[in-house]
């Protein structure tokens, strides 16, 4: 049998109909339950949340400031090298469970605005130059099972250079 979600008891359940619906209705503070419906559980922490209070593996040469924030502008290129993109500054925990990459924004020059996960990118610490390595063509997204991503839009879909100039990541001369 089920109990009450707010007396956490089933000492008051009572079956009863609710819109043709069978049920229990608790007689001590007027709750109902449909027949069969678990209780929602409370988990005091969550894979998710666990997660996201990680830290996660950051690459060890990839410098970030004192914000936590990554270079504004810094160059990053397509899986095949054919298109570029600019990192925003921002960067956040990948949100795939038990992956121990960090998300980096870039906005390519597609005009498309991803987020690339460090486990699918490498950092040239000489040249200050990203590549995408895992992934789709743009997506640097490396989950199991791993979708490819997101695909570049066709090239008569992209902005133009000077409306591209005013995004965050191109504002910046590299």
């Amino acid at each position: 049998m089920s109990e009450c979600q707010q007396c956490q008891s089933d000492a008051h359940l009572r079956l009863q109909r609710r819109d043709g619906e069978p049920g229990f209705q608790c007689e001590q503070c007027g709750t109902w339950m449909q027949f069969g419906a678990l209780p929602p559980t409370v988990a005091s922490r969550s894979k998710a949340q666990a997660h996201r209070e990680s830290p996660g593996l950051w690459p060890e040469d990839f410098p970030v400031d004192a914000d936590g924030k990554v270079k504004e502008g810094l160059v990053v290129m397509s899986r095949s090298g054919i298109l570029e993109g600019r990192m925003t500054g921002a960067r956040t925990r990948c949100t795939s469970i038990g992956c121990p990459g960090w998300f980096v924004a870039v906005t390519w020059e597609t005009g498309q605005a991803l987020k690339a996960c460090s486990q699918g990118w490498h950092y040239d610490a000489k040249t200050q130059v990203t590549t995408i390595t895992g992934g789709g063509e743009i997506s640097g997204r490396v989950i199991s099972p791993a979708p490819l991503g997101v695909e570049p839009l066709p090239k008569e879909e992209w902005p133009t250079r000077a409306a591209l100039a005013k995004r965050k990541g191109w504002r910046i001369a590299s």
